[in-house]
């Protein structure tokens, strides 16, 4: 299986399930949106309940965990342009209102 380019900034699901490797944490139907559980599973080829047990089997945090780090990781590259508001970077990164990526950002 030959390596596949990866866009820049997108996070990676960090292991193979099944022998394949799931690419960016994208979703294809709105660049803005990361995808949620469901949307990962198929992408493996398994039911939502199978990727949960075997996130935990491999000592992986949860899904939603993996999507709020991705989803913090590219709102901190964004904030460091200083031409860039929080409202603005809330909505690029999937955020309904600016204040859950600050709540967000506090607890993480």
């Amino acid at each position: 299986m030959g390596r596949r380019s990866r866009p820049s900034g997108a996070a990676v699901f960090p292991f193979p399930v099944r022998g394949r490797e799931l690419g960016p944490l994208r979703s294809p139907r709105s660049p803005g949106r990361f995808p949620g559980a469901r949307e990962l599973a198929e992408a493996s080829g398994i039911t939502a309940r199978g990727l949960y047990r075997h996130m935990a089997a491999v000592g992986m945090p949860s899904v939603k965990a993996l999507v709020v780090s991705a989803r913090l990781v590219r709102a901190y590259a964004y904030l460091k342009d200083p031409g860039r508001s929080v409202k603005e970077i809330a909505a690029r990164v999937g955020y309904s209102r600016p204040w859950l990526l600050t709540k967000q950002m506090r607890e993480y």
